[in-house]
């Protein structure tokens, strides 16, 4: 009985003795079958990712980690280089009931954009998978190039995979671009992507990204060391962009070619995206100046705001030059329904604070405004005043145009007038007058534009008021008032005018005429 307990006791010694060498050389990764098993694992899991494994050297292999490196694979136009790849393994890794954890040292990657054609025809016919686990990428450095011109980019980020989702994640801080990124894509092709104060020196970028954007772009002058600034979120579901969401700053530009020049002070851009019918975009800039064949024209503060429903377009203050005409304005402009057809209503403010043309020029602010129906076309002037050779006013008119859509083009418009008199008159000699040398008319005008039977009419009206012309040796004295009807079509001309005058008093030198009543009236007809 004791000698079985005895040899009990040795057997289970030796077996206890023999499962501690047997650790400690699985412990110290000597146990060939075992590491045989790791390595048919890890090569199976690489060329699962797509991952080349013939350049590949095995550092160490246990049970416990794995250690590779260089490690080094090509694409078209990619270029990937690793100094040192370590994997934490063990027992529940090994066994499939705990994702590995990896971690990239000296990670650099080489892009040539010359190439992308060939890199996005390639990528799609890599079948492999990543393998599930997490990546912590250290020291990082992206290189792109397109020809000589080339851009680095350190950064560190991570990555990880389950059987749902792929999460990238990576921040970088240099002069060509700070920011963060992340990126999860599931397995169904959902993606989002997400940049947090994200911002790229575009003086960095241009050389390399020049062929992609083309030349007139490359034209775009930026002042030096401008920098676009963004933030922003995008959802991608079945092959669609179903969540947009999305800020930017762009520095100051200008554009030149010959002698038209675009110049654009810093703007800020929001925009979001849902489907066709959720979806916004405001951008707003410090000012607008445009130069073209001798015209200058500037907007300062313009803003837009456009949404599925309507677009709102503003600017406080502006000027156009150019021709002999210099303004000083401001306005805004709202459109609704827009389609291929054109706007379903619009609506238009322009409002001139100063104004001059040639030898004219606006004696106070004037409106004007635009309507447009889905139909119809309709301007309206509150009121003009233009001083210069004489003093003209304007005021109440409106006018309608129409019927493009019909075939038959009209025109209707009317208002109130009025002409300095006197200073025309003065203009023949410093003796000649006119009291009061307003001279007013109401004038109505209407057309048709029909082919082959195009008509016009215009109405004009006078109304009845005392006058005084006085002129070298005589004067003149009268209540006048009087109208006229012209109709005009292709091929005749008709109408009529009268004069009435009253309490008639002329005279000159010794000679004298009075009446109490008179009237002139003439009809001319087809």
């Amino acid at each position: 009985m004791r000698r079985s307990r005895r040899n009990f006791l040795r057997w289970l010694a030796v077996l206890v003795l023999l499962v501690v060498v047997l650790g400690g050389v699985a412990v110290t990764g000597h146990l060939p079958l075992l590491n045989r098993w790791i390595e048919r694992r890890l090569l199976a899991e690489l060329r699962a990712a797509g991952v080349g494994t013939e350049t590949t050297r095995l550092r160490e292999l246990s049970w416990r980690r794995a250690v590779a490196g260089p490690v080094s694979f090509d694409l078209p136009g990619l270029h990937v280089q690793l100094d040192e790849a370590r994997a934490e393994l063990g027992w529940r890794v090994l066994t499939g009931r705990l994702a590995p954890r990896v971690v990239l040292r000296g990670l650099s990657a080489e892009l040539d954009l010359a190439r992308w054609a060939e890199l996005a025809k390639a990528l799609p016919a890599s079948e492999g998978s990543l393998p599930a686990g997490e990546i912590d990428i250290e020291a990082a450095r992206l290189m792109v190039r397109n020809g000589a011109a080339a851009v680095e980019v350190p950064f560190a980020g991570s990555l990880s995979t389950d059987a749902a989702e792929l999460r990238v994640r990576f921040a970088a801080e240099a002069p060509a671009f700070t920011g963060r990124v992340t990126l999860r894509a599931a397995k169904s092709t959902d993606l989002e992507f997400a940049v947090q104060e994200g911002s790229f020196e575009v003086e960095r970028w241009r050389a390399v990204l020049l062929g992609l954007i083309g030349a007139p772009l490359g034209a775009v002058t930026i002042e030096p060391a401008g920098r676009i600034r963004i933030s922003g979120t995008a959802r991608l579901a079945a092959d669609r962009w179903t969540a947009v969401r999305g800020e930017a700053e762009l520095p100051a530009l200008s554009w030149r070619e010959g002698e038209n020049s675009v110049e654009c002070g810093t703007t800020k851009v929001r925009a979001g995206f849902e489907n066709e019918t959720a979806w916004q975009l405001d951008a707003a800039t410090e000012r607008i100046v445009w130069n073209a064949s001798g015209w200058r024209a500037e907007l300062l503060a313009p803003e837009i705001a456009a949404r599925p429903e309507a677009t709102r377009a503003r600017f406080p203050n502006g000027s156009l030059e150019g021709a002999g005409v210099a303004l000083d304005l401001g306005g805004e402009a709202t459109v609704r329904g827009w389609s291929a057809a054109g706007p379903d209503t619009a609506e238009v403010v322009l409002r001139i604070a100063r104004g001059e043309l040639r030898d004219w020029r606006l004696s106070a602010p004037a409106e004007l405004r635009a309507r447009w129906n889905g139909a119809e076309l309709g301007v309206s002037l509150e009121s003009l005043e233009l001083d210069g050779p004489c003093r003209l006013q304007a005021a109440a008119w409106e006018a309608t145009l129409g019927g493009w859509r019909e075939g038959h083009p009209r025109v209707v418009a009317r208002g109130q007038g009025a002409v300095e008199l006197g200073r025309l008159l003065g203009a023949k000699g410093a003796e000649w007058r006119c009291e009061p040398a307003m001279v007013a008319a109401k004038i109505d005008l209407s057309g048709v534009l029909d082919a082959g039977a195009e008509a016009v009419r215009v109405e004009l009206a006078v109304p009845a008021m005392r006058r005084t012309l006085a002129f070298p040796g005589g004067r003149f004295e009268a209540v006048l008032g009087g109208d006229a009807v012209v109709n005009l079509d292709r091929a005749h001309v008709s109408g009529r005018a009268s004069l009435a005058a009253h309490e008639v008093l002329g005279r000159q030198g010794g000679w004298s005429v009075l009446a109490p009543e008179a009237s002139l009236n003439l009809r001319w007809p087809r």
